[in-house]
C-alpha cells in the first residue's frame, strides 16, 4: 500500500536553522520545535524534516528530538501527530535511536513527506508493536477484527496494540460502518 499523507505542516531543520550539521543547540532548537508544533493546529499532522542535514548527532537528538517526542507521549501536543522525515539511510539516525532507547520511546521515520512506503519505526520498539505497525502500514486503512485475524491475535488484544500506536500519535482510528452492520474500527497509519 502506498500511504499518501496529506495536510502535512512541516518543520524543515535546513531551513530554519540553516545547519547541515545538527551536534550543537539542541536547546534552542528544541525551543524553537516546541514553540512551533504548539502553535499548529489542534489536529495537525507534524513533520520534523531531517533533508539536507549531513550529520545528526547524539546530543543534539537527545537535546532536541528525544525531549520533543518525549513531550509528546506524555501528551503536551494535545492530537498532534509527530513523524520525522530522513531520507539520509539509517546510519544518519544511528544518534537519534539510541537517544530515543534511552527513553524507552520510539518514533517513525519516512522517507518523504508524500508516502509512506518505507517508513520505519525507531528507537525502544517492542516487537509486537513493529509488527502490527508493518501490518498496517502494508495493508491499512484495515478494520481491527481483519488485523486481528492476520497477527493472530484475539480482538482485545489487537486493540491494545492500536492503542499503543494511537497514544504514541503514528495511528488514526475511525470508526465506518461494517459490511456486516453496526460499526468497525478502521486503522491507517497517521
Amino acid at each position: 500500500m502506498k500511504a499518501i499523507l496529506s495536510e502535512i505542516e512541516r518543520i524543515a531543520f535546513l531551513e530554519n536553522f540553516g545547519e547541515e550539521r545538527l551536534d550543537t543547540q539542541g536547546e534552542v532548537h528544541r525551543d524553537f520545535i516546541d514553540d512551533a508544533i504548539r502553535a499548529m493546529p489542534s489536529h495537525a499532522t507534524v513533520a520534523l524534516d531531517l533533508r539536507g542535514v549531513d550529520y545528526l548527532g547524539y546530543s543534539y537528538s537527545k537535546r532536541a528530538l528525544r525531549e520533543i517526542l518525549f513531550r509528546r507521549n506524555e501528551g503536551a501536543y494535545g492530537e498532534r501527530k509527530l513523524f520525522l522525515i530522513a531520507d539520509q539511510g539509517m546510519d544518519f539516525i544511528d544518534g537519534l535511536e539510541a537517544a530515543l532507547r534511552e527513553r524507552k520511546i520510539f518514533a517513525l521515520v519516512a522517507p518523504s513527506p508524500d508516502t509512506l512506503e518505507g517508513a520505519h519505526l525507531v528507537g525502544e520498539v517492542p516487537d509486537y508493536i513493529a509488527e502490527t505497525f508493518d501490518i498496517v502500514r502494508r495493508h491499512g486503512p484495515i478494520a481491527t477484527g481483519s488485523l486481528a485475524k492476520l497477527i493472530g491475535q484475539s480482538p482485545q488484544n489487537t486493540k491494545n496494540r492500536l492503542d499503543r500506536l494511537a497514544e504514541m500519535g503514528l495511528l488514526k482510528r475511525e470508526k465506518q460502518p461494517s459490511p456486516t452492520g453496526g460499526l468497525e474500527w478502521i486503522n491507517r497509519i497517521l
